[in-house]
């Protein structure tokens, strides 16, 4: 009894090892295909790398404008099947469900692959983004020198960002667009002439204090070639309060109101005025000794000129949190004689 329990002990003391090592074995070469794989993609990221996009758009990330090959594939559901692609709607010699296509400097495609009939199976655009080049190739900068201008006209939460096109760009198109605060999706809607984009974020409030940025990415396209631009920003530094509207009392006094736009109730959501009077022919930045300045939270202001009326209207606004902005003329009111201009500025204040 005593023998037959030690044999027995000793094999399943043998089994024990055995099996620790077929373990020990597997690890090994699971580590080596791990590392192996590492290795390739690590390998391919020095060059390119395959960035995803959304459902059927997928971009070449590249550093150089070399021939590089990419991998496509018709789709699973497809494997077995008798497959033609075409690629920008002209036929390649390359079928199956999956091929390998070059793609030379910045000319990517729009790959279709279609059964024998030309029944359409599925497609992939495919995109270059030259990661190292400067960006302006789509987009131009606007007058801030930013390649993307937001603006809010409250504090409500609603925001428009604008963007210019390279003139030179026709076959241009917006690819895609997020705007997120604090990992939560803004919910934003494109202009019908793609050159920007209204959002509103839901849940932010104007009565608080705004501590979380909101970021904004665009991703447009010319051709097959990417470009990405990103803009980051908080609503009450992209605050522009829309036209006021001048009403003449008298013949020295006007008076004008917030704009229907604007954030309320305005002992929250205060602006204050300034109203300049320089000559005729001067810009607003004149300081010659015949400029009047005053500066004024209340909506009216007596010039001490008869006969001044309103020629003209322009937005301007500056303002005032801790920064100093230069004040955009807003309203330009002039005497019948061209003496004397008014101007009025708006002044956003915070507390």
């Amino acid at each position: 009894m005593r023998n037959d329990g030690n044999e027995t002990q000793m094999s399943s003391t043998a089994h024990e090892r055995e099996k620790e090592r077929v373990t020990t074995t597997q690890v090994l070469k699971m580590n080596k295909i791990v590392y192996v794989i590492l290795q390739a993609v690590l390998q391919l990221a020095g060059s390119t790398s395959l960035r995803f996009i959304k459902p059927n758009v997928v971009a070449l990330e590249v550093s150089d404008l070399s021939s590089f090959d990419v991998l496509l594939q018709c789709g699973e559901q497809y494997k077995g099947e008798q497959i033609y692609w075409e690629r920008n709607g002209e036929s390649i010699s390359e079928t199956g469900n999956h091929i390998t296509v070059a793609i030379d400097g910045l000319h990517g495609g729009n790959f279709t692959c279609h059964r024998p009939n030309r029944d359409l199976l599925n497609y992939t655009l495919l995109l270059v983004h030259p990661v190292e080049f400067p960006k302006g190739g789509v987009l131009i900068r606007s007058i801030d020198k930013e390649f993307i201008s937001c603006t809010a006209r409250s504090y409500n939460g609603q925001f428009h960002c604008s963007w210019k096109w390279h003139q030179e760009r026709i076959q241009r198109a917006v690819v895609y667009f997020k705007a997120i605060r604090n990992s939560s999706i803004i919910n934003c809607t494109l202009d019908s002439d793609i050159s920007g984009l209204t959002c509103i974020d839901k849940d932010y409030c104007p009565y608080s204090e705004e501590s979380r940025s909101i970021n904004f990415t665009l991703l447009v396209r010319n051709l097959y070639r990417l470009e990405e631009h990103q803009r980051t920003f908080l609503i009450r530094d992209i605050v522009k309060p829309d036209k006021v509207s001048i009403t003449k009392i008298q013949d020295d006094v006007f008076e004008w109101h917030p704009p229907e736009t604007w954030s309320v109730p305005c002992s929250f959501f205060p602006l204050s005025y300034e109203v300049k009077v320089v000559p005729n022919n001067h810009s607003c930045d004149y300081t010659g000794s015949r400029v009047k300045e005053n500066k004024t939270n209340e909506s009216h202001y007596k010039s001490g000129v008869t006969g001044v009326t309103i020629i003209r209207e322009n937005i301007g606004i500056s303002q005032k949190n801790r920064r100093s902005h230069t004040p955009l003329l807003d309203n330009l009111l002039c005497i019948p004689d061209k003496i004397l201009q008014l101007f009025l500025f708006i002044h956003i204040l915070y507390f």
